[in-house]
């Protein structure tokens, strides 16, 4: 009976630590800045705009950031980032706006796809006078 009592008493930290060092992938867009430094943005512009990542997870990542303009699928800017474990990074990108793009608000898609593929995005507003 003690031999097995100590026994699983071995086995509790290490499964501890197992899960410690458990693999995550989890990438997060945080947050996307714009750097418009007039106080309108116009068709034919090019916005240039900070995405803020995240590695919530327990890796090192490649990361893969797209941006879309929502609406005009060949309007994409792309960069791709190391992210360290744990790490936040702020990417300077731009995208250039066509010169028929709509007046008002308009949507930029932020996808982010991890070293495993797994994908999130999330969308930010702006407009366009």
């Amino acid at each position: 009976g003690d031999v097995n009592g100590r026994e699983n008493d071995d086995d509790t930290p290490k499964s501890k630590g197992d899960r410690k060092r458990e693999t995550i992938h989890r990438v997060a867009v945080a947050n996307t800045m714009f750097l418009n430094l007039q106080d309108q943005v116009l068709a034919g512009q090019t916005v240039p705009f900070i995405v803020k990542l995240a590695n919530e997870g327990t890796v090192d990542e490649e990361v893969d950031i797209k941006v879309m303009l929502v609406g005009y699928s060949e309007i994409v800017a792309y960069e791709d980032v190391f992210l360290e474990d744990e790490a936040v990074k702020l990417v300077l990108m731009s995208l250039k706006l066509p010169q028929d793009v709509e007046k008002g608000t308009n949507l930029l898609k932020v996808s982010v796809r991890d070293s495993n593929n797994n994908e999130v995005s999330k969308y930010v507003s702006f407009l366009i006078s």
